[in-house]
């Protein structure tokens, strides 16, 4: 099953990227992962020759890819994958079991000593985390939040530093921060969603699963949504200033970008711009691969959304109208389950109250653990930049851009010295192929590799 295709990743990812996504996947579980074309995949057999692990499937793949969700009956017909356990647990443990590599006798017990701890240590690390959300929900809210401040701080890396010194600091930040990332964000949303499976229990005979799904609509405190909202104010600002809006009416979103670059867009386009690149100016297109563009680099898609929203002249589209309608039906859709729930029990009424109150308050934060990751990977992306402009200058590569199409051995490699335009020219070759070959079938979309070769 392809996992990229998850985050709407259709095209192949760039070498460095998949390679620092293989560092950020739970090497200590019983997944085997593979990559062809560029995309990484994780074998599901076990789930799928498990009857609950079916069920899992059947349930969850549609809400989290339609497209998978849509082909799964039919796999599971296949007779290559036959149900031969009952228990969902007793697969994962079998793939664990299979998945393993050969080892000496006594490297291989301290080896799997050694990971069963560290997994353990960051479930048991979860487990306080779990209570907190739950009957302290703002404390939560407040402490997933600021964890930005904190995680920016451990981004740092002292000036001046050299290229071996960058180098170092790129692959030491991932471990550095992403246990305590996930600490930090992971038991709100969490929480959320067991709320939100508690509900459904709550209103069995009394409301289909299916009318739940309002109550998910408009959430708060949802990272993605709040910039939307920043973006259209933006847009708004614009809008209210002739020459700002004259400008981004007239030209596209590269010509916006380059003025934007150079410093030269109106000053109230240009000040409400920096300021919003300054909080999300670490995201991109496709911003799970490393090697994609930040937007602080190249703005043309936000831009081009600021020219779009200048078109928008029903009221009632504007982005921050919807979203209030969302938010308000969502709380009539909790009020009327309440009180059919109270014609059955005053009790239940109550607890599927608080149950869908905790829905809203916590479900919104789902955005966030990826939000801090893409942040240090656009950390990690401004860093190989200045070291693939030093690779540029010294004449081992051809262009900055070329550092993502290595790996971070050979990029150690080329700082000493050694010429890498043969190994970049054959892996750009290899994810224009993959690229190419996906959009012959129509499934790639148009965002082309960020380098060709030469």
């Amino acid at each position: 099953m392809c996992g990229t295709l998850f985050q709407g990743l259709t095209r192949p990812i760039t070498p460095l990227g998949l390679t620092v996504l293989e560092m950020m996947r739970n090497s200590k579980g019983p997944w085997r992962y593979v990559n062809p074309g560029l995309r990484m995949y994780v074998d599901v057999t076990a789930l799928v020759r498990s009857k609950s692990g079916r069920g899992y499937l059947l349930r969850l793949l549609p809400l989290a890819d339609g497209r998978s969700g849509a082909v799964l009956p039919a796999l599971l017909e296949d007779p290559r994958f036959g149900i031969i356990q009952r228990s969902f647990l007793e697969s994962v443990r079998n793939a664990g079991k299979k998945c393993s590599s050969p080892q000496p006798a006594r490297r291989k017990r301290s080896t799997s000593s050694t990971e069963q701890t560290a997994t353990l240590g960051l479930m048991m690390g979860l487990i306080p985390g779990m209570f907190r959300p739950a009957f302290r929900p703002a404390a939560e809210l407040r402490q997933a939040l600021n964890y930005r401040k904190r995680l920016e701080s451990e981004l740092v890396l002292a000036e001046p530093a050299s290229a071996v010194r960058r180098l170092e600091h790129i692959e030491q930040v991932l471990s550095r921060t992403i246990n305590g990332l996930i600490q930090a964000t992971l038991p709100g949303p969490s929480v959320g969603y067991i709320m939100l499976a508690v509900a459904r229990r709550l209103l069995r005979g009394i409301a289909q699963p299916r009318e739940l799904e309002a109550v998910l609509r408009g959430l708060p405190h949802n990272v993605t949504t709040e910039m939307d909202l920043e973006l259209w104010q933006l847009a708004v600002s614009i809008r209210d200033d002739p020459v700002s809006r004259g400008e981004f009416l007239s030209k596209q979103p590269e010509e916006l970008a380059a003025a934007y670059l150079a410093g030269k867009l109106p000053p109230q386009a240009q000040s409400g711009v920096r300021g919003f690149l300054a909080r999300y100016g670490h995201r991109a297109v496709a911003e799970i691969d490393l090697g994609m563009p930040r937007w602080s680099r190249e703005p043309d898609h936000i831009l081009g959304m600021i020219s779009n929203y200048l078109r928008v002249e029903d009221p009632e589209q504007a982005p921050d109208r919807q979203f209030a309608r969302a938010a308000e039906h969502a709380e009539d859709r909790i009020r009327s389950l309440v009180e059919r729930a109270r014609a059955r029990s005053p009790w239940r009424a109550r607890a599927l109250a608080l149950s869908l109150h905790r829905v809203r308050q916590l479900a919104g934060l789902r955005e966030l653990p990826k939000f801090y990751i893409v942040l240090v990977l656009g950390e990690m992306h401004r860093q190989l930049l200045r070291i693939g402009t030093e690779l540029a200058s010294a004449g081992t590569v051809a262009a900055a851009d070329d550092v993502f199409f290595l790996d971070f051995d050979e990029i150690r490699v080329g700082l000493r010295g050694a010429d890498l335009h043969g190994i970049v020219a054959a892996a750009a070759g290899c994810t224009t192929q993959n690229y190419d070959a996906g959009a012959s079938r129509g499934c790639c979309c148009p965002t082309a590799p960020t380098s060709r070769p030469p």
